[in-house]
């Protein structure tokens, strides 16, 4: 199989997506994994083609639906969501659709005539909204900020079928379709949610509460990115809610980086004290991590340790930036903070993470520890303390 591979995913409805097996970047986010964007092209008496993909791809995807049926044949177009990793294609999809008719939420007609120049006209559909498309029926729910204003959903009762968009997807290059086909991509979707979705915690738990409300039972979930689940629903709802709630938060990760050693020498003596405490702990240099897999590590961190030193009266640059991502990122609520760090002739470094976390209402854990130059056997016996007074703070929230 290479990625011009058709699947079929269920009574005539087929994955028509591409495979981005050399993206790298996407706006920050490292994925070293690569990509898909998902399209499906649903047979019947009026096809329906659901979401497009990334521009660059957009002559795959017309291959893959006309090798399902005559492009002439498609009657409906259904845009889940308009960030141009799934949109991209749209002013050339459309072009080859003549007959087709498009739906969009209100905010989603809204953003498509902004991004592309187009004169066709677009049906709003409100969340509720159900629609017979010929001998298929499909139903809309809106999911604003999950993870975009005019973001929802596509539901088909009657196979059991539901569009996710973005939600419960993954960054992830792989020939399998289908979650049964190797080890369920969860981690992958831990780092997808922990990068693209963690600031839309509101809006997860109230979606997953109107999949409940709503009694949707899926048995099969398509996203646009990534792995298509069957197998593992209850598994990928259950951890989305774990990540939202901060349930699966625990122990502590030591966050840093270091110049001339003293920051990760108070790195090593904090991590050593939580250890001898019987502290879970994740100790991870920056420069040594993506900001992708840092971000994932505080997803499942109850406690964050942010170590910088000082250069030139300031955070060091790759803790500022780390900061600076974070921040958009937002994932504070439900857990606590803490800074450290050293200096030479002059201090700033510590005073602005620790004016970062004020800033930004997080919940200090503990007073700053910070060394002149290289620590010595004074402040080392400092870093036992705020390690003990971490390890204590943790111990009485599990009471």
């Amino acid at each position: 199989m290479d990625n011009r591979y058709i699947a079929e995913v269920k009574n005539g409805i087929y994955w028509v997506g591409s495979v981005d097996w050399n993206l790298r970047d996407f706006h920050g986010f490292t994925t070293p994994r690569g990509a898909s964007y998902n399209a499906f092209l649903i047979k019947g008496s009026e096809p329906i083609l659901v979401d497009t993909v990334k521009r660059p791809f957009t002559g795959e995807l017309l291959a893959k639906a006309a090798a399902v049926t005559d492009l002439k044949n498609i009657r409906h177009l259904i845009i889940n969501h308009i960030e141009p990793d799934h949109s991209g294609a749209f002013p050339e999809v459309i072009r080859h659709l003549p007959n087709c008719r498009i739906y969009a939420s209100e905010i989603g007609k809204i953003g498509l005539h902004r991004y592309y120049d187009f004169e066709r006209d677009i049906q709003v559909v409100r969340s509720g909204e159900t629609l017979a498309l010929g001998d298929r029926t499909v139903r809309f729910v809106e999911t604003p900020m999950a993870h975009w204003p005019d973001s929802m959903v596509t539901w088909m009762p009657d196979e059991k079928v539901l569009f996710s968009s973005d939600i419960f997807g993954q960054f992830l290059a792989t020939s399998e379709r289908f979650d049964d086909e190797s080890d369920p991509p969860f981690l992958d979707a831990a780092v997808y949610y922990a990068n693209i979705v963690f600031p839309f915690n509101r809006e997860v738990i109230a979606t997953l509460d109107l999949v409940k409300q709503l009694k949707l039972n899926p048995e099969y979930v398509l996203p646009d990115h990534g792995i298509l689940w069957k197998k593992h629903i209850a598994g990928i709802m259950d951890r989305y809610r774990s990540w939202a709630t901060g349930a699966c938060a625990e122990g502590v990760l030591i966050l840093y980086d270091t110049m001339w050693g003293s920051t990760e020498i108070m790195a090593g003596s904090i991590h050593d004290s939580l250890v001898r405490r019987g502290v879970t702990v994740r100790k991870l240099r920056i420069r040594s991590s993506s900001l992708s897999d840092i971000m994932r590590e505080v997803l499942f961190s109850r406690v964050v340790l942010i170590g910088t030193p000082t250069i030139n009266n300031t955070v060091f640059p790759a803790v500022g930036q780390v900061l600076i991502y974070m921040q958009g990122l937002d994932p504070g609520p439900g857990r606590l903070w803490g800074a450290f760090g050293s200096y030479g002739w002059g201090g700033g470094g510590v005073e602005y993470v620790s004016r970062w976390l004020r800033q930004n209402r997080y919940e200090v854990i503990h007073a700053p520890v910070e060394s002149q130059f290289t620590p010595n056997k004074a402040l080392l016996a400092a870093c036992d303390e705020y390690a003990e007074a971490v390890a204590g703070k943790i111990a009485n929230m599990k009471q």
